[in-house]
């Protein structure tokens, strides 16, 4: 039976560092910017993206790449960040296609620095829109940052100030209201759920089933495996991806629990070939 680990343990002789070790990272505000970082201990990894979000659930974009991801301490600088709450994550990929994504963390700019930020920012004064003469939108090349040296990091540039034309005010009279018609609906009875009632169970897999000693999640999939093209993806209780594998090529496997990074429920899509075989939820303790 084939054990398959996303998570590997540090060497024992692995220094403690002052950045976390993935899935953790940290993010750290040094003046206007923010500045994340963390350790790797995967020498697999084929591409890091940076992104952010001002709610930490959604709306995640992506701000930045790394290229060529080398173990050991990486850190990424936004010098754009939001004013107040910024959520950062990092989506990772695997040469052998598995994604993964980080755990988030915060960093949060008080709107006073970021104000004083924009008004010791020179404006772009753009010239009116003529039938001769067009506005002039200066270039902002993308910025180009290194990490340590190593390696280099693609940042997206500044969003550029967007011209808006006012349009001239037009007043419509409203039309006069319509007479209100009331009518009579028949009395409509609403049942309610009882609160003492049984909760509701998962249906058991075919294929999928958390062992009851290691806690670890088992898959046994046909003996078909090397005929046929099976994947499988995790999601959590926001039905937010965690991890997918494109290509199962054993039909034992076993997941380690702290690729699902805690507790709970979470739901499962198996596919064979392009047809979704089973899909169903592991709760994981």
């Amino acid at each position: 039976m084939r054990i398959l680990f996303i998570f590997l343990l540090a060497l024992g002789g692995f220094a403690a560092v002052a950045q976390p070790t993935l899935p953790n990272i940290l993010g750290t505000v040094q003046g206007r910017v923010v500045t994340i970082s963390w350790t790797n201990p995967y020498n697999s990894i084929k591409k890091i993206s940076i992104m952010r979000s001002a709610d930490s659930v959604s709306e995640y974009t992506v701000i930045g790449t790394v290229k060529k991801p080398e173990m050991g301490g990486e850190d990424f600088t936004d010098p754009h960040p939001l004013p107040g709450n910024n959520y950062y994550k990092l989506a990772i990929v695997f040469n052998s296609g598995v994604s993964w994504s980080s755990n988030p963390c915060r960093a949060y700019l008080e709107r006073s620095e970021m104000d004083a930020q924009h008004a010791t920012q020179p404006v772009a004064v753009v010239a009116p829109v003529t039938d001769h003469a067009q506005p002039t939108v200066p270039a902002n090349p993308p910025a180009m940052d290194t990490l340590a040296g190593k390696r280099e990091v693609l940042q997206l540039p500044a969003s550029q100030p967007v011209a808006v034309t006012v349009p001239d005010t037009v007043r419509i009279k409203p039309p006069p209201p319509a007479p209100i018609e009331i009518t009579h609906h028949p009395k409509v009875n609403i049942a309610f759920d009882d609160p003492n009632a049984a909760p509701a169970t998962f249906i058991k897999s075919a294929y999928i089933f958390v062992d009851t000693l290691s806690g670890h999640v088992d898959m046994s999939l046909p003996d078909d495996v090397a005929t046929h093209h099976y994947s499988i993806k995790f999601y959590d209780a926001e039905d937010h991806m965690i991890f997918e594998v494109p290509r199962l090529h054993h039909s034992k496997i076993i997941f380690d629990r702290r690729n699902f990074q805690h507790k709970g429920v979470y739901r499962f899509v198996l596919r064979r070939d392009v047809v979704e075989l089973e899909s169903g939820y592991v709760q994981v303790k």
